[in-house]
């Protein structure tokens, strides 16, 4: 996703994996730059596109992957990937949290991590992608507890988790989210609440035997009033072992009438190297399919984003050859 400021002089800039929101009339991108060894961006614009301001945090290995809100100031997640270069006592694999005012001044900043760290290749800031709020004023983002960490626990490969944090940056606890079989590799891919409290969680689960290759999963929590969440039921889908294949859901979303959409992608290398986008419909009630589409090429190969907008249909975004592709599908497809 290239965009440009100009001042007296022009810079390129390509923004990979960038989400975009909309608040008080203002428009955010934030994201990350592969661009003269650039990190993490937050930017805001008007809806003409001219940018009011620009923030570049950290250097290439800092990448913020999703944004929400506090009233109008933007609370960025996202990875430290930095190897010594952010932080250099640390471990690369980082969570990183900041938020920022409405005119782009950073009030605040955490890392997420361990208190004690195994080694320099392990750590939570893998998959943390996601982040929404409840009603109770708390957010809650994604992480990877990792196979190598072995305090509090140790798992003999990744497990998926979330944690949760106030407006001030306050940690407020996590939860890790082990599988009930034997030790395939979960990590969390994308996290969705709604406004009753119910929490949507998409994450990949690896075969625990021959293959290493994800298929996707759709888990719900109901938040309770005091902040705890608590499980009601997990959907899988997708090829489960076999050939080289993945089932990947990235974005969460819920339409007019509640329904649960998920957007990601599919591929299976045994047919051919295509990754070919995906949307799903689901009863939030009890996980159940209402419909599952397969989209061609035509729409770009994976995905880059989906939003719900006002008209009942779904604005789809995808990383292709093309850099940006949209095209609006019917949410009843």
């Amino acid at each position: 996703f290239f965009f440009k400021q100009k001042p007296a002089y022009e810079i390129p800039l390509r923004l990979v994996g960038s989400e975009m929101c909309i608040r008080d009339r203002k428009y955010y991108m934030t994201g990350y730059a592969n661009y003269n060894s650039e990190g993490a961006w937050l930017a805001q614009f008007n809806e003409n596109g001219t940018f009011s301001w620009i923030r570049k945090v950290g250097n290439k290995q800092l990448r913020f992957h999703d944004i929400a809100f506090d009233g109008n100031d933007p609370i960025v997640i996202g990875t430290d990937y930095g190897y010594g270069l952010n932080f250099p006592t640390h471990t690369p694999y980082m969570g990183y949290v900041a938020k920022f005012n409405s005119s782009g001044t950073r009030t605040w900043s955490k890392i997420f991590r361990p208190d004690s760290i195994l080694n320099n290749y392990h750590g939570p800031g893998n998959f943390m992608t996601s982040v929404a709020k409840d009603s109770l004023g708390n957010f809650w983002c994604t992480f990877a507890y990792p196979d190598g960490q072995n305090d509090p626990y140790v798992y003999a490969e990744d497990v998926h988790g979330i944690m949760k944090f106030n407006s001030s940056g306050v940690f407020q606890g996590c939860y890790l989210l082990p599988p009930s079989t034997s030790s395939p590799r979960c990590l969390a891919q994308c996290l969705f609440i709604d406004g009753n409290d119910n929490m949507y969680l998409g994450f990949t689960t690896y075969d625990p035997t021959a293959t290493s290759y994800p298929h996707g999963n759709i888990s719900k929590f109901t938040i309770n009033g005091s902040g705890v969440p608590s499980y009601a039921w997990t959907k899988s889908y997708g090829q489960f072992e076999g050939a080289a294949h993945y089932d990947v859901p990235q974005k969460i979303y819920q339409t007019s009438n509640g329904d649960i959409i998920v957007g990601g992608y599919t591929q299976q290398s045994n047919v051919d190297s295509t990754y070919y986008p995906t949307l799903m419909r689901l009863n939030p009630a009890n996980g159940n399919w209402i419909w599952k589409k397969r989209y061609s090429k035509t729409y770009g190969e994976a995905t880059g984003g989906h939003s719900m907008i006002t008209s009942g249909c779904l604005l789809y975004t995808s990383p292709s050859p093309r850099d940006v592709e949209e095209y609006r599908m019917p949410s009843t497809a």
